[in-house]
Parts: C-alpha cells; sequence; structure tokens
C-alpha cells in the first residue's frame, strides 16, 4: 500500500466511511498492526545494519592495533639491527685506524719517464733530498687512477716504520712550499669530515682579510690583521667553537 493510499485509508476511515484493500477489508486495527509490524521490521534492519557497522568498526580497531604493533615490532628490530651495524662499523674503523696509522699519501710526485726507477727508489730520494729525511719505509704502493687512464698514478701510498717517523714527515711538509707536491695523512670518515669543515672555514676567515693557521687537524689560529688580536677556535665536523687555548699534546 502506497503512502497516498493508506493516507485515504486512514482519512476514509476517520470520517466513518468503509475501505477496501487489494486483499479485502482493511481497518484501523489492521492498518495499525501493519504500520508496527513495519516499524519492527525497519527497526531490525536498522539494528542489523548498526551491528554489522559495529563489527565493521571493530574489526577496523583490530586491524589498527595489529599494524601499530607490527610498526612498533618493526621499529624497534631495524634499531636493534641499525645498533649492531653501528657497532660493527666502529669495530671495522678502529681495526682500520690501527692497520692505516702510520699511512700517509704523497701526490705530485711523478717519475721521469726517460728514467726506468721504481717508486721505491723515487720515494726515497724524494725524502732524503726534499725533505731532509734519511729513513726507511715498511712499504710503498702506487694509487692509480681510471679517470685518466690506467697507467697514470694519481698518488703514492706509503707506511712508515713508526709514528715518530710520520710525524717527521709532516713536521717538515713545509719544505714542499711551490713544489707541486703535497702529503697528507690517512684520516677516518671523522677526521675527514672535521678536515673539509676546518678547510672550508680557513676560506671563510681568509675572505674576511685575517690570517688563519690549522693546528693539530681540528684548531684554526685566526688573526685579526687590524689589531693583531688572536683567537682560537675548535672544529667538531658541523660548527666551530672558541677555545682559550690548544690542548698541550702530541703533535697529530
Amino acid at each position: 500500500m502506497g503512502p497516498g493510499r493508506l493516507e485515504n485509508t486512514l482519512k476514509n476511515l476517520q470520517e466513518g466511511k468503509k475501505t477496501r484493500s487489494a486483499t479485502g477489508p482493511c481497518t484501523l486495527a489492521e492498518i495499525t498492526d501493519l504500520l508496527i509490524n513495519l516499524r519492527d521490521d525497519i527497526n531490525d534492519k536498522i539494528n542489523e545494519m548498526k551491528q554489522a557497522v559495529n563489527e565493521v568498526r571493530a574489526e577496523n580497531e583490530q586491524i589498527k592495533t595489529a599494524l601499530t604493533t607490527l610498526k612498533s615490532e618493526t621499529k624497534n628490530q631495524l634499531d636493534i639491527q641499525a645498533a649492531k651495524i653501528r657497532i660493527l662499523e666502529q669495530k671495522l674503523e678502529k681495526e682500520t685506524a690501527v692497520k692505516m696509522e702510520n699511512t700517509l699519501f704523497i701526490k705530485g710526485l711523478h717519475p721521469n719517464p726517460q728514467n726506468k726507477e721504481d717508486y721505491k727508489t723515487i720515494v726515497n730520494r724524494f725524502l732524503k733530498n726534499a725533505l731532509q729525511l734519511n729513513m726507511t719505509l715498511d712499504s710503498i704502493q702506487t694509487i692509480k687512477t681510471t679517470s685518466s687512464g690506467p697507467n697514470v698514478v694519481q698518488s703514492i701510498m706509503i707506511k712508515t716504520k713508526s709514528k715518530a717517523d710520520k710525524i717527521s714527515i709532516l713536521k717538515n711538509c713545509h719544505l714542499l712550499k711551490n713544489t707541486g707536491v703535497k702529503i697528507t695523512p690517512w684520516m677516518t670518515k671523522e677526521e675527514q669530515t672535521i678536515n673539509n669543515h676546518v678547510l672550508m672555514k680557513r676560506r671563510e676567515f681568509i675572505g674576511e682579510g685575517k690570517k688563519v693557521k690549522i693546528a693539530k687537524k681540528k684548531f684554526l689560529i685566526v688573526t685579526n690583521t687590524t689589531n693583531g688580536d688572536e683567537t682560537i677556535f675548535e672544529s667538531d665536523g658541523i660548527c666551530i667553537k672558541k677555545v682559550p687555548a690548544i690542548p698541550n699534546n702530541n703533535f697529530q
């Protein structure tokens, strides 16, 4: 029975008129029962839908909880693995540092093409003549670059027999000024970061018209050319800070 028909039927019943339905007589009581049944059916459907929605919500909450737990467990596992990797990296770096402690790199030292001397002879003569040192090296190894050709020597890696010999070479590097030859020590990743930062800051201070000296790889001695005031800075690879003095320990 449509809304319009039901409305007419109710109106006729209120006026005391008889009415008929497609299935027979339709009284107010019958219509009332029909409406009650319809209401109950609708309420049942609504309750079923509410229950279904609640079940879906409960499932969603379970999924969210499971995802949160999985995310937390995964992060914990990743943190654990990252910590293990850091420990291994630190161990490897320490072992490498011990192995490479007395290692130096010589750049710009090239043999005379007309002479067929090996690099051991060339380096030993270089140490004696250019650096005024007479020492025996532990090992000499050439490092070749592929960018300029397979037979072009980029630098020479030497290893001294002791730390004292390495320090002697580094102390005499001032004798190489304007020769085109440069000697640098092997550095850890942390030392390389600090070294790059120190060189960058050195360029900045020089650009400001100041004199700059580098000490012990990470200290900058900055002199104001106007009044001669001297300031010491220490780099940690990220920023620099003023320090009262350079620690009085062995040359590095």
